[in-house]
């Protein structure tokens, strides 16, 4: 089984609570104008990687508290997802999922793979980013319109609202900028161009 990815971080502290191993998944159809992560859109962009692999880096990963998993659209790839956090959750780590559908949506319209992997998650965030909806206060979050689905007590929604939203900006190998969390990123690409 394979999943197809853009991007991996393997520790960062700025896509929930604690250190995560953080994945970004190809593909995505709903495409909200000004998302932050268009790089992510193309269907035939991204890197196949088996399922198999994943999880062994991930549990050989030291320190990290849980995953994090966002898109492109994850909802794509529902069955090796699903997959991947039964296994990964056995080794006693937090899963945050997002996707750009609605918690109604996947609940009503989705596949048997989509409503398996919409119940997965400790955390589930839904909704598209919607720019006349911005809002950065709320952990993880870029508009007002996103909701919170607290679906196990791993992470207890108490703690969770007391995270402040963070940015990391890493300088790949490849000499290329990357930005990844929660904030004003447009305000901060136009910094550093």
């Amino acid at each position: 089984m394979y999943l197809n990815i853009n991007r991996i971080i393997k520790t960062s502290k700025a896509e929930g609570p604690g250190n995560r191993f953080v994945i970004w998944t190809q593909g995505c159809p709903i495409r909200c104008p000004d998302c932050s992560n268009k790089d992510t859109w193309d269907f035939n962009a991204g890197k196949k990687i088996k399922l198999s692999e994943l999880i062994f880096q991930i549990q050989t990963t030291k320190n990290i508290e849980g995953i994090t998993i966002l898109g492109g659209e994850p909802f794509l790839q529902p069955k090796s997802l699903h997959y991947l956090i039964k296994k990964i959750k056995r080794n006693n780590l937090s899963v945050i999922l997002f996707t750009g559908y609605t918690y109604e949506y996947l609940n009503k319209n989705g596949t048997y793979y989509q409503k398996k992997l919409l119940k997965s998650p400790d955390l589930f965030i839904d909704g598209p980013f919607i720019e006349n909806q911005k809002d950065f206060s709320r952990p993880l979050t870029g508009s007002k319109n996103q909701n919170y689905y607290f679906m196990t007590k791993k992470i207890k929604k108490e703690d969770f609202f007391k995270i402040k939203n963070k940015i990391e900006v890493r300088l790949e190998t490849d000499g290329k900028i990357r930005i990844n969390g929660m904030g004003d990123i447009e305000k901060i690409k136009q910094i550093i161009k």
